[in-house]
């Protein structure tokens, strides 16, 4: 009879992926089902998250959606209680949802920084720190922050998007220091822009993308797979040694 956990590394994982409803954060939720793991999705829109239910439970996988607003921390350490309840424990734990608020720094308002600032690195450390409690009394855990290379360049009228990110890959380094001891890896991925709904909305006129795409010498954006797929080897036990790392899916972008 054969195995059916073979090529399933993450089989009896428990996971939880903000931001798993949609784009890239989707496109993670379905690798990791894939690949053995029950799915825990945060998502402040409920609905959009159906769809993904559906694609998971079709793996025979646990799957439930957890309505949380990011930019308020209360909700954010709900939704992480609630998980607990009900899957008992996190293994994994992917940082992925995220906003970006374009203006010029000079007239930026004190709203939108906060808000920026609590949804792409306020909440990721909360629901890192809720959840780390129990991998430090397991001696085991993997937390992956979806960062951007915006960490390392700046990019024009992104100020408050640039700034959280690079704050998420110090925070990246910051647990890898004090949490690697108890066998838990974070790492962070920086990608480039990638070809989501989102990504096209933003980049999609040719006098934006062109530019960008002339700074990258793979010429081309990154496919939310390939997010995923960085993912799942981050959530899998051939990352062990890697630890406290920002790893660029750029094409090249940032040999610059």
């Amino acid at each position: 009879m054969a195995d059916s956990s073979a090529g399933k590394p993450l089989v009896g994982k428990k996971a939880v992926v903000t931001g798993g409803n949609k784009g890239i954060g989707e496109s993670i939720s379905l690798a990791l089902a894939e690949k053995g793991a029950d799915i825990a999705i945060v998502a402040r829109d409920t609905d959009s998250a159906q769809n993904v239910i559906k694609k998971v439970r079709s793996e025979r996988r646990f799957c439930k959606v957890y309505p949380t607003d990011l930019n308020d921390p209360a909700s954010v350490r709900k939704s992480a209680k609630q998980i607990l309840e009900d899957m008992g424990r996190v293994d994994i734990l992917v940082n992925n949802a995220g906003m970006s608020q374009l203006e010029s720094l000079i007239d930026f308002s004190e709203d939108n920084w906060d808000r920026t600032m609590n949804v792409n690195l306020k909440a990721p450390f909360i629901l890192s720190q809720e959840f780390a409690r129990g991998m430090i009394e397991r001696k085991s855990g993997k937390i992956i922050h979806i960062s951007s290379v915006a960490a390392i360049h700046a990019v024009d009228e992104h100020a408050a998007y640039c700034v959280s990110k690079a704050g998420l890959c110090m925070l990246t380094k910051m647990m890898a220091l004090e949490w690697g001891p108890y066998n838990i890896q974070t790492n962070a991925i920086a990608p480039t822009v990638v070809w989501t709904e989102m990504g096209q909305r933003v980049w999609g006129a040719p006098e934006k993308h062109e530019p960008m795409l002339a700074r990258i010498p793979a010429h081309r954006f990154v496919k939310p797979e390939e997010v995923a797929d960085l993912t799942v080897f981050l959530a899998g036990p051939g990352s062990d040694m890697i630890c406290g790392q920002t790893i660029a899916v750029d094409g090249g972008l940032t040999t610059h």
